[in-house]
């Protein structure tokens, strides 16, 4: 039972952040950019 739930919180998840993209609210950027802001 916890497994399907967190199965559907997932595809909830994948579901709103393509939604948001289509709509241009989401900005991505490469790994290594973070890496270097944080200083790693």
């Amino acid at each position: 039972m916890e497994e399907k739930l967190e199965d559907e919180f997932d595809m909830k998840v994948a579901e709103d952040f393509l939604e948001r993209e289509a709509r241009g609210e989401v900005e991505t950027r490469p790994i290594e950019d973070l890496f270097k802001e944080l200083d790693l």
